[in-house]
């Protein structure tokens, strides 16, 4: 950031400068330069990307998760469970995992539902910092592919607005 600053300043100061001088000026010449200043950004750019890329929490798509959890959503919680909840007559007959224990740095697979209204599903990391989110829709099962890297409680809050009680939809794990 600061290194782009100062190229940033630079260039600023060099523009203020040429600009004090009355004269001719070859708009092919500023053209060839805007185009070479913008390729060097851009790559610049491209680069930065390539070396942050593979600090993403996401799980690549073509690796299988060590772990898959199903995330039922309904107003106004969340349950995990290792078997899928279509229905509302299911919510009650499938086993809930009441405290959930996660291994650190392997992918974890979170299958996503509802069975009301949508929702959002938001992990934070231990930190308090947004990591990955999905949304929890009825009907449909939404994936959540994440590696997470750091030991430590993991928050899940609905993001969402879902009703009068949305502020208290919230649960969390535990990754060892």
């Amino acid at each position: 950031f600061i290194g782009l600053s100062a190229i940033v300043l630079v260039v600023f100061a060099w523009v203020v400068r040429s600009t004090r001088r009355p004269g001719e000026h070859d708009s092919a010449r500023a053209y060839r330069l805007r185009s070479v200043l913008f390729a060097v950004a851009g790559g610049g750019l491209a680069l930065l990307l390539a070396v942050t890329l593979a600090h993403t929490p996401y799980a690549r798509a073509d690796s299988p998760p060590d772990r898959i959890v199903h995330v039922t959503a309904l107003q106004f919680g969340f349950r995990f469970s290792e078997l899928p909840v279509l229905a509302v007559e299911d919510f009650e007959s499938v086993a809930v995992i009441e405290e959930l224990r996660l291994p650190s740095g392997v992918p974890i697979e979170f299958r996503v539902t509802s069975l009301d209204v949508n929702h959002g599903f938001g992990v934070y990391g231990p930190e308090r910092q947004l990591l990955a989110q999905t949304q929890a829709m009825p009907g449909y099962v939404n994936r959540l592919r994440v590696r997470l890297a750091q030991g430590g409680y993991y928050k899940v809050f609905c993001l969402e607005y879902c009703a009068a009680g949305h502020h208290a939809m919230q649960s969390g794990f535990n990754v060892k």
